[in-house]
């Protein structure tokens, strides 16, 4: 760190002397405009024995750039003769507040860092991938509204669908959360998602480190006054709970949540916690603490060629896959692989009854007509649970009408167990 010069350390004036850099470039992955984002740091050296003096540090768009530099402990656009001692360093922190435009898409901010010593000019360059999006803070929806795919729609705190009023997500739509935040069904969700252009509900973190971390967003909450949700062909991911429902008293069977041609991953702790009669077809959940389903009411729930894996990779997993040992309902799976590197996947209750399937558990389960084998998925560590050549849920299934499969693809007259056929 920059600290006072030894009595006996000379100042260069050689042109030749030059500064070196932790990085030459510094780069913010994608950020909201108008948001405030997270500072960054670099690292300024003077490798001579000399201690020199930068007689200019600055932006190269000074007071116009959206970034802002603290040099020594103050925020500016610029600072002028600073000096760095004889093999001794400085920090300089970068921060960036991105101003809104038009643009639907993704652009790149750059500016540069720019640094004059002795006359010798050197930079650091600094980029930002930017994205404008329609921001929601305690908010609710109108009644009937419409989401089009454009800007991310960005939660934070709560957003609430009002009883009696219908949100509709269209394909390709991004739904993103702020820490904890919550999406709140009183009214009714339709997500109108198709192959290759899915609804991702997830977090508004986009860097790398944060794509497959748990727990950054509450999740998607249905109130015991919510009805008629379809949820098709949807990526929701990295939530403490994907989706919870209160429990809801009817004397029907018709399922207040379909939720179809999905994937739900890397939940902190239950990927589907139910408790109103719900219809689960072509879906596709892993990655998840706490269990995949999680039933526990009195509700109806049908669940078809779906795959319910869990593999401990990176985490260590303390719970079955499917809990429905506090479930007084009636539960029906069919065509589905349940299977895990636990050798009790299922805790069973109520009028629980799994057939054609294959299963993981050392302990019967109410059914008839399941294998219990591997399924042998192509390569459940790359994250791939399509069946692999030699899987024994190829052909294992019985014709249910869903004609075809998480992919998208045909499935034929014998039909394979899980999301896909092979």
């Amino acid at each position: 760190m920059l600290c006072c010069k030894k009595a006996d350390e000379k100042l260069t004036s050689d042109p030749s002397a030059k500064l070196s850099f932790s990085s030459d470039t510094i780069f913010f992955d994608t950020l909201f405009t108008s948001v405030p984002n997270i500072t960054k740091r670099l690292l300024v050296y003077n490798h001579s024995k000399n201690a020199v003096k930068v007689s200019h540090i600055s932006l190269e768009g000074l007071a116009n750039s959206p970034y802002s530099l603290i040099i020594n402990g103050k925020k500016s656009f610029s600072d002028s003769n600073v000096e760095i001692r004889g093999k001794d360093s400085i920090y300089i922190l970068i921060s960036v507040l991105l101003r809104p435009t038009d643009t639907t898409n993704a652009y790149i901010v750059s500016d540069k860092i720019l640094f004059n010593t002795n006359g010798n000019i050197q930079s650091v360059v600094l980029e930002s991938f930017a994205q404008n999006a329609n921001f929601f803070v305690n908010a609710q929806t109108g009644c009937d509204t419409v989401w089009t795919a454009g800007k991310p729609f960005v939660i934070y705190n709560q957003l609430t669908i009002p009883e009696g009023c219908k949100l509709t997500v269209e394909k390709g739509v991004k739904v993103l959360f702020h820490n904890a935040a919550t999406l709140k069904v009183e009214g009714t969700l339709i997500v109108n998602g198709e192959k290759g252009n899915e609804v991702l509900f997830g977090s508004d973190k986009r860097g790398k480190i944060y794509e497959d971390q748990p727990g950054q967003w509450s999740g998607i909450q249905f109130t015991s006054k919510s009805i008629n949700n379809r949820i098709n062909f949807s990526i929701i991911e990295n939530a403490d709970i994907g989706i919870s429902q209160e429990e809801i008293s009817d004397n029907d069977t018709i399922p207040e949540l379909i939720f179809s041609n999905s994937i739900l991953r890397n939940m902190k702790n239950e990927g589907l916690s139910l408790a109103a009669d719900s219809y689960l077809w072509n879906d596709l959940t892993y990655n998840i603490l706490g269990n995949n389903i999680l039933s526990k009411g009195k509700e109806t729930v049908y669940i078809r060629h779906s795959t319910i894996a869990g593999y401990s990779f990176s985490f260590f997993r303390d719970f079955p896959l499917l809990d429905f040992s506090k479930s007084s309902g009636k539960t029906r799976i069919e065509n589905s692989i349940i299977w895990g590197d636990r050798s009790n996947e299922v805790a069973s209750g109520g009028d629980f009854i799994v057939s054609n399937s294959i299963i993981r558990n050392f302990q019967p389960v109410p059914g008839n007509n399941n294998i219990s084998k591997d399924p042998q998925f192509k390569s459940p560590f790359r994250l791939d649970f399509r069946p692999d050549n030699l899987s024994p849920a190829i052909d294992a299934g019985l014709s249910l009408g869903i004609s075809k499969d998480l992919d998208d693809k045909n499935r034929d007259e014998k039909p394979d167990l899980g999301a896909y056929e092979k």
